[in-house]
């Protein structure tokens, strides 16, 4: 029953990104469509950067229960 059920949930679509179509001709569009990326790039390692800190502290904790 529930095996048939969850087959046939039809997955859910995103919504549009309007602000991608802001610029689309042109050199206007090539220099948005460069800093967008630029921006997601950023926002990734920035991203990646805070989870490995998290994983360091936690297993830093992790090893300190050790001697308590």
């Amino acid at each position: 029953m529930t095996k048939q059920f969850y087959n046939n949930i039809t997955p859910i679509q995103p919504a549009p990104v309007i602000e991608r179509f802001a610029f689309t001709t042109g050199q206007a569009g090539r220099n948005y469509e460069r800093e967008r990326v630029k921006s997601l790039r950023d926002f990734d390692l920035e991203f990646h950067t805070f989870n490995n800190l998290k994983r360091y502290f936690y297993s830093a904790f992790l090893i300190a229960q050790n001697y308590v």
